[in-house]
């Protein structure tokens, strides 16, 4: 028994469509996948910090001359920041 064009045409369009739902199930499960690397790397990035920030605090007790200088420099951030903070308020 021979299957009819309609019969064709929806037996097609069924193939189709359970390719597209095939794409789509992987592209979400892509979407997935970058998101729990770039929170990851969000992760990395932020314990890398806190080391770096360890590193520089055991330097600083160490190295006077580092202090000294790290502390020059978080006044200059801080001056700068309560000008500007006197700006905005103008």
């Amino acid at each position: 028994m021979a299957a009819t064009p309609r019969e064709k045409i929806l037996a097609r369009r069924k193939r189709l469509e359970a390719k597209q739902n095939k794409i789509k199930t992987f592209q979400e499960k892509l979407r997935q996948e970058e998101k729990r690397l770039a929170a990851m790397i969000h992760g990395q990035e932020e314990m890398k910090h806190k080391i770096i920030g360890r590193i520089m605090a055991k330097r600083m007790e160490d190295d006077q001359d580092l202090k000294a200088w790290f502390g020059q420099e978080i006044e200059g951030q801080l001056t700068n920041r309560q000008e500007r903070d006197l700006f905005s308020l103008e």
